[in-house]
């Protein structure tokens, strides 16, 4: 079980968050066990739990859309010629 503060997933769907696991990139490990498990969810206690069947590095993250962010670098001007 993946237990994280209110804090952490601000700003975030909560009910999309998922565990993945780093195989080659991040595919979810609710994907490496057949029958594939159902993600069960306490939105109100902010945790879900999910069956893997491997151990390996794992991450929380949210829809590939939701982890991605617009990064502005500074805008440097040079005087004209």
């Amino acid at each position: 079980m993946e237990d994280a503060a209110t804090a952490d997933v601000t700003g975030m769907m909560e009910s999309e968050l998922g565990l993945y696991v780093d195989e080659d990139g991040w595919v979810d490990a609710a994907s490496t066990c057949t029958p594939r498990p159902a993600y069960q969810r306490n939105l109100e206690a902010t945790r879900f739990r999910v069956a893997v069947c491997h151990l390996s590095h794992f991450g929380v993250f949210g829809p590939a859309e939701q982890t991605f962010f617009d990064i502005y670098l500074p805008l440097a001007l040079r005087p004209g010629r």
